[in-house]
């Protein structure tokens, strides 16, 4: 065996009826690679003759007038979140937030570790050679 897959459309554990048309088009493909086909243009080169081209657009000082603004109407409150518990509170707030302050809090222990650690040595952080 070379290790080769052979791929055929009989394989149905790997075809199946609900399979993507461009999946069959791709495996379509490749056999035809594999036969040694050469592989379709995809349809007729466009007639750029032929082809509509939009017209281009107007001069700046040609353009309308673009209307007022309406008035903004009133933006109502954010509900307010009711005095609960810690945790009531929490789960109103933006994750993004909450991994803010759990950062900090880590940034916190660490210097209060670093302090610590310090102290055994009285603060000196002289070399000594």
């Amino acid at each position: 065996m070379t290790g080769e897959a052979n791929v055929s459309k009989g394989d149905s554990d790997i075809l199946r009826s609900d399979m993507n048309p461009l999946t069959e088009a791709i495996l379509e493909a490749a056999e035809d690679l594999e036969k040694g086909r050469p592989l379709a243009s995809g349809g007729d080169s466009p007639d750029l003759a032929a082809a509509q081209v939009p017209p281009a657009p107007a001069p700046l000082d040609e353009l309308p007038e673009a209307p007022a603004p309406a008035e903004p109407e009133e933006v109502a409150a954010p509900e307010e979140v009711q005095a609960g518990s810690f945790w009531d509170r929490l789960a109103a707030v933006n994750p993004y937030t909450v991994m803010l302050a759990v950062a900090l809090a880590a940034l916190i222990v660490g210097v209060g570790m670093l302090a610590l650690e310090l102290t055994s040595y009285g603060w000196d952080v002289k070399a000594r050679g």
